[in-house]
């Protein structure tokens, strides 16, 4: 795993010594060494307050997004271009072998979205590739 851009960022913010001592992170260190039981009680708790919320936000994306069927595009040179009126939300489906990531940008009813590599440095990303888009 040591060759994914991601894992060797993160490493080397854990190879910082001073992270694991108890005095930097009191509270962390506090929480790691709760016993178990009450850990999971305390999370349960913490979501319990969230579930509502999150009930509420899972109907209100499946009213808007119930509608709207995903169609199929293309990007050329990494990179598509896209408008559209009256949209709130846009969803893509990749191909998961091809290990990229979309970067959108947009404003009012025109959008553009940037396709990149989740390896920025070694990474290659194909300059056409299909994909699925749903504007919703």
């Amino acid at each position: 795993m040591r060759h994914r851009y991601f894992v060797r960022t993160q490493y080397g913010v854990i190879k910082i010594k001073s992270l694991s001592y108890s005095f930097d992170l009191p509270a962390l260190h506090l929480w790691l060494n709760t016993h178990k039981k009450e850990i999971e009680t305390r999370i349960n708790f913490w979501i319990d307050g969230i579930l509502p919320l999150r009930s509420a936000l899972n109907m209100l994306l499946n009213l808007i997004c119930k509608f709207n069927t995903f169609t199929s595009q293309k990007s050329y040179n990494r990179f598509y271009q896209g408008s559209v009126e009256n949209a709130d939300l846009i969803r893509i489906r990749l191909l998961i072998n091809l290990s990229l990531y979309p970067q959108i940008s947009g404003h009012k009813t025109r959008f553009a979205i940037r396709f990149l590599h989740e390896d920025s440095e070694n990474g290659i990303v194909p300059d056409d590739f299909p994909f699925k888009l749903a504007c919703c």
